[in-house]
C-alpha cells in the first residue's frame, strides 16, 4: 500500500512487515529512505477509562450524566465541577476502557436541551477520594505512599 500526500508532505510506503518513510521527490539529492522491520502489525487501543465532558448546562446532574452515557458502558464514578457562569464540566470514569471509547462517539450530541457537549479522553485522571469506600481509600493511600518514600 502506498499513500501519496500533497507536495511537500512525507510519502509513506507500506509492505508486509516493513515500514518506510521517505521525503517527497525533489531535484536535490536526498538521503536514502529509512526502514524499520517489524514481524507483526499492531493497533494501539486506548486504555483510557475517563472522559472529560464540557459545555454541560448547570441544570445537569451526575444522574443525568449516568443516564446519558448508560449505553456506553458501566460507569464507575462521575465528578462534576462548575466551569463558568453558564456551564459545568464532568469527568466520567468507566469500569472498562471500552465504555470511554464508545462515549467519545457522543461528542457533539445534545444534553439537557439544545446544548452540544464536547467529549475528550483524559489520560492521567485520578479519582477523587470520595470515589472510594473508606477501606479502598485507606488501601490506596498506603500503596501510593509506600512507593513515594521508597
Amino acid at each position: 500500500m502506498a499513500v501519496r500526500l500533497e507536495p511537500g508532505c512525507l510519502r509513506i510506503g507500506v509492505a508486509p512487515a516493513e515500514f518506510r518513510i521517505s521525503p517527497p521527490p525533489s531535484s536535490s539529492p536526498s538521503p536514502s529512505p529509512q526502514s524499520c522491520t517489524s514481524p507483526n502489525w499492531t493497533i494501539d487501543v486506548s486504555d483510557v477509562r475517563t472522559i472529560k465532558v464540557t459545555n454541560i448546562p448547570l441544570s445537569a446532574t451526575a444522574e443525568n450524566m449516568k443516564e446519558f452515557f448508560s449505553f456506553s458502558g458501566e460507569i464507575e464514578f462521575v465528578e462534576m465541577r462548575r466551569d463558568s457562569e453558564t456551564s459545568q464540566v464532568a469527568y466520567v470514569t468507566f469500569k472498562e476502557f471500552h465504555g470511554a471509547d464508545t462515549a467519545l462517539l457522543l461528542s457533539g450530541s445534545s444534553m439537557c436541551g439544545d446544548v452540544a457537549v464536547n467529549i475528550t479522553p483524559v489520560e492521567d485522571y485520578e479519582l477523587p477520594p470520595e470515589a472510594y469506600s473508606n477501606t479502598e481509600l485507606r488501601d490506596f493511600m498506603k500503596f501510593k505512599y509506600a512507593f513515594k518514600f521508597n
